[in-house]
């Protein structure tokens, strides 16, 4: 933790200029992010005042300079004080500006290309201490902003029914060890990882009471998006689990489960979003204690059976049952 703690301070500023040097514009690569678009798509979460325009003019002008600023810095920069910040993030039910930030920085990430995310962070020395660092920083993150009546109802949707978890790519990890340990606590979780005909198919077999867990961050699997969006349009209950709640995939949810992503290179680090998914199978877990011990015991009994896990050579022990 020591070392961590040195790497964490000996972090460089920002690149400076890197990005146009590079010939690349860090800023409005996605449409989206683009003033007039950003605008409404945020605006209406929050309470119109004439600061609380000229904050949001800011940061959808500036994106890059506001995703990091602290609420003192921007206050400076737009002549506010920095307790009209503070108000105007929680007009929107953010806890302060860090809540808000966090979302809005993930949500900026996202707009990005692999090459403009790595131009946007920040120059390490020490590069496998800094990503320590910047998940001990996530996973921080997590736990001061996690919404945990959001994830017992979330569990409580999985417990009642058929849930089918679809990803893609490397976050098909998340939702693999979601699926797994669920199954092994008794509950009915498949995954679909393989997209187009496949996904359409496990689709199909939902019907509504079921619940649909979409999981992607960052630029987003369009299939995932669109997936999410037929479910709750089809009374399918739909959750999403992703890194800001100003994520297009968040906007298709009923309900939304974020942790943060952020990493120190173009790719984002899963950590969060597994200890999230950790946190949500704790919850299956306490809903039927004695469902799991039963699922437990029998998947005991058939890796047995099956001879699944190593034993020492010549020996025939059994874990001991309590």
């Amino acid at each position: 933790m020591r070392e961590l703690a040195k790497a964490k301070k000996s972090e460089a500023a920002p690149k400076k200029g890197a990005a146009r040097e590079a010939g690349e514009d860090v800023r409005g690569v996605d449409d989206s992010l683009r003033e007039a678009a950003w605008l409404a798509e945020i605006a209406s979460r929050f309470s119109r005042s004439r600061s609380a325009d000229r904050i949001l003019r800011f940061i959808a002008s500036q994106p890059e300079r506001a995703s990091g600023m602290t609420a003192s810095a921007l206050a400076e920069a737009i002549g506010v004080t920095p307790a009209t910040v503070v108000r105007f993030a929680q007009s929107a039910g953010f806890r302060g500006w860090p809540d808000f930030q966090t979302h809005f920085r993930h949500r900026y990430l996202g707009s990005l290309s692999p090459t403009a995310v790595d131009l946007a962070l920040e120059v390490r020395e020490r590069p496998a201490g800094a990503a320590l660092s910047r998940d001990l920083r996530n996973l921080e993150t997590l736990v001061e902003t996690v919404d945990e009546a959001a994830l017992a109802g979330v569990a409580r949707a999985i417990a009642s029914g058929r849930t089918l978890v679809a990803s893609s790519g490397s976050y098909t990890a998340v939702g693999e060890i979601l699926v797994q340990n669920a199954r092994f606590l008794g509950y009915d979780v498949t995954l679909e990882a393989r997209g187009a005909s496949h996904l359409v198919g496990a689709i199909l077999a939902l019907e509504p009471g079921d619940t649909f867990i979409a999981v992607s961050f960052w630029r987003l699997t369009n299939q995932i998006v669109q997936a999410a969006r037929w479910c709750r349009e089809h009374g399918i209950r739909t959750v999403a689990i992703t890194d800001s709640v100003f994520s297009p995939l968040a906007a298709e949810a009923d309900e939304v489960l974020t942790a943060p992503t952020e990493s120190v290179a173009f790719f984002q680090s899963l950590t969060g979003a597994i200890s999230l998914v950790y946190a949500l199978l704790a919850e299956l877990h306490e809903l039927d204690g004695d469902r799991a011990r039963t699922t437990l015991r029998e998947a005991q009994k058939l890796y047995d059976a099956l001879e699944v896990l190593y034993r020492s050579p010549g020996t025939n022990d059994k874990p001991k049952e309590s």
